[in-house]
């Protein structure tokens, strides 16, 4: 597709949802005596590419908040801004600010740099995880177990690790549950942080009680869920029959 019909389609939607047209870029000048620059911009999206100084914004009549160059945030879909205001925190200069309202997300990476002798540099590293298939095959009618999300937690409520072995382990990143049943559904619970009970299954892991949990969603037949959490989680069978899952949990190793 032709770049000049991608961009006539974003402006058609963006116009149909109030925003303003793809992009617009704006540069302002924000005076050392504090006084607040109005910019009446519409959009969901609001990038500050460059900025000689920190400066204090807010959109709408929302809450103060203190930004910088490279920074930016992104509404939830529906949400739309329809002004912006400024403010320098600087005192000695104006403050020059040059900065982007949009309707769709544009990606950049910047590194703050006003005084080559003395920046600001951002870094960004992803930890080596574990995956671990969790060996469970079915969940007993009327029954459920217990998928903790820390090793400190796991073996400190069961230190004969009748449930996993956690000590390679610190925390889980997240857990996938596979509800294998073609007919029955499978609860998903959240163990509140004060529960206290938990039982241990014979040749299983370990099942709380569903007093001290929080429903949090149901795994519909022949369906996964993901959940990017580290809380302990709770599979429950509210079912007369027992329910074939597979469970798949994804950790930080130990010492991470």
């Amino acid at each position: 597709m032709a770049a000049d019909t991608i961009q006539q389609q974003n402006a058609a939607v963006a116009a149909a949802i109030g925003l303003t047209p793809f992009f617009a870029s704006f540069t302002e000048v924000l005076p050392k005596t504090g006084a607040v620059i109005r910019v009446d911009a519409t959009g969901n999206f609001f990038f500050c590419k460059e900025a000689s100084a920190r400066f204090r914004m807010r959109f709408d009549i929302g809450q103060w908040f203190e930004f910088d160059q490279s920074f930016f945030f992104r509404l939830a879909d529906g949400e739309k801004f329809t002004r912006v205001e400024f403010q320098a925190i600087e005192t000695a200069a104006d403050t020059t600010v040059l900065f982007y309202v949009c309707s769709r997300e544009v990606g950049a990476h910047l590194n703050i740099i006003r005084n080559p002798d003395n920046f600001q540099s951002f870094q960004y590293a992803e930890a080596a995880t574990l995956l671990q298939g969790l060996s469970v095959n079915t969940v007993p009618a009327n029954d459920n177990y217990l998928f903790p999300g820390t090793a400190e937690f796991a073996l400190a409520i069961d230190p004969g690790k009748a449930s996993y072995n956690y000590t390679a382990y610190s925390y889980r990143k997240s857990i996938i549950v596979c509800n294998d049943d073609p007919s029955s559904v499978l609860e998903l619970y959240r163990l509140l942080p004060t529960a206290n009970t938990w039982t241990i299954h014979t040749g299983a892991p370990l099942g709380a009680d569903l007093a001290q949990c929080e429903r949090i969603s149901t795994i519909q037949p022949l369906k996964a869920f993901l959940i990017e959490s580290s809380d302990s989680v709770v599979v429950a069978n509210e079912t007369a029959s027992p329910i074939s899952l597979r469970v798949c949990g994804i950790f930080y190793p130990a010492g991470s």
